[in-house]
């Protein structure tokens, strides 16, 4: 049983017996939330730091050189976290904008992180991924450069390669991730990945054939027979919501987005050229707005989208709240990369692949923009019809490049 997901893996011929089961589901509340927890308000983009729980009897290799690293960017918030150790054990000087914690619930604190700052523990690493979160590594020890080296290859991060970084080459790799939405979106898709393995049932799955097999003489069968009921592990999801539907909305999305995409994602270059920068400009604008009120937002946006399309429930597994950050997360890269959309058309032809493996249908893009679009006006954030228009522009470009992915061949398909 291997803890990741196939796209974090390089490619190569794995035999049928590795399983892979995903992230492990973090334990929570195995520490309190800090003194300082009011702060993360999103009023800055966090970093978070670690060396772990193993490799961290030497925080001058990576907690140090990045603390010195951010110490003079007041825009972002630096959260470290010793891995059990006290943080009196953590190099001075410490910057005004770093906040210390011997351990943390990582159920509260990974939704909140921008970038993380990793030696590149394996658990680590996936969980992070797990989150949407993009990653910046430094770790050569253990099977660190292994991970690390992974990091760098699947486009979720950026690799250093060494086991003592200096503050320049942190500052320039955090700033480098934080600002080229290509890393974001990686780490989204790989999030989704994750999302679509129930990691306890594999689990239990696998151990369970494992004994079936290997119980020739029938003493164990019983056993595995009589406690058969805890295989069958499956997510709790919120009821479906009882809001009225309203078809019309489908309606004028589908009709929009196939007059904005007649000939689909290849005219995606062109066609991101007729969206203004006016418009551009009105879409971030409007996004920043969203942000600070993103929970909300999603919620909305959830029980619209499950009200006018009741077919998209059985596409969303797991924790509703985490896929709503990976939503947030996906919308800000896509919003940040506008006026130069075809840096991530790559990812988003994997992401639109990627979507019809977990069944979702042409006719699901038409109910995501109508949901999106109620869910912009709703929140009542001076939604004006130009700033509407400039929404189903953006949205018409995104779908368009997905659809047409979606029906594209696989390069080597028969």
């Amino acid at each position: 049983m291997q803890l990741t997901v196939p796209s974090f893996e390089f490619p190569r011929d794995i035999p049928t017996s590795v399983h892979f089961i995903g992230a492990l589901p973090i334990i929570p509340k195995q520490a309190p939330l800090p003194a300082w927890a009011y702060e993360l308000d999103g009023s800055r983009k966090v970093v978070l730091v670690t060396q772990g729980t193993l490799a961290n009897h030497n925080f001058g290799l990576l907690i140090a050189p990045t603390l010195a690293a951010l110490a003079d960017e007041p825009d972002l918030l630096v959260i470290v976290t010793a891995g059990g150790r006290p943080i009196d054990t953590i190099p001075g000087p410490i910057p005004g904008n770093a906040r210390l914690a011997s351990y943390l619930p990582f159920e509260w604190m990974l939704p909140k992180v921008d970038v993380f700052v990793t030696n590149g523990g394996y658990g680590s690493v996936n969980q992070a991924m797990s989150f949407g979160i993009p990653l910046v590594t430094a770790g050569l020890t253990e099977d660190k450069a292994d991970v690390n080296a992974r990091v760098a290859w699947s486009g979720v991060g950026i690799d250093l390669a060494t086991n003592e970084p200096t503050p320049q080459a942190l500052r320039e790799a955090i700033r480098t991730v934080l600002d080229k939405p290509n890393y974001r979106l990686r780490a989204s898709l790989m999030a989704e990945e994750v999302d679509a393995i129930d990691t306890r049932s594999q689990i239990l799955r696998i151990v369970s054939q494992v004994l079936h097999r290997s119980d020739e003489d029938g003493l164990w069968r019983g056993e595995v027979e009589k406690n058969k009921t805890h295989l069958n592990v499956n997510h709790l999801v919120p009821e479906p919501s009882e809001r009225l539907v309203t078809e019309g909305e489908t309606s004028d999305m589908k009709s929009q987005i196939a007059q904005q995409h007649p000939s689909g994602g290849r005219q995606m270059q062109a066609a991101a050229i007729r969206m203004t920068p006016h418009q551009i400009a009105l879409v971030r604008e409007s996004f920043a707005t969203v942000v600070p009120i993103s929970e909300q937002a999603v919620g909305l946006f959830y029980d619209r989208l499950f009200a006018i399309d009741p077919s998209t429930r059985p596409l969303f597994q797991g924790d509703m709240k985490s896929q709503g950050v990976k939503l947030m997360a996906a919308i800000g890269a896509v919003v940040k990369s506008l006026d130069c959309i075809e840096t991530i058309l790559g990812d988003l032809r994997a992401l639109a692949r990627r979507h019809d493996r977990y069944g979702v249908r042409e006719e699901h893009y038409a109910s995501v923009g109508a949901a999106l679009l109620w869910t912009l006006e709703e929140l009542g954030l001076d939604f004006t019809p130009d700033v509407r228009e400039a929404w189903t522009t953006a949205y018409g470009l995104l779908s368009g490049a997905m659809i047409a992915a979606s029906s594209e061949p696989l390069r080597g398909a028969a």
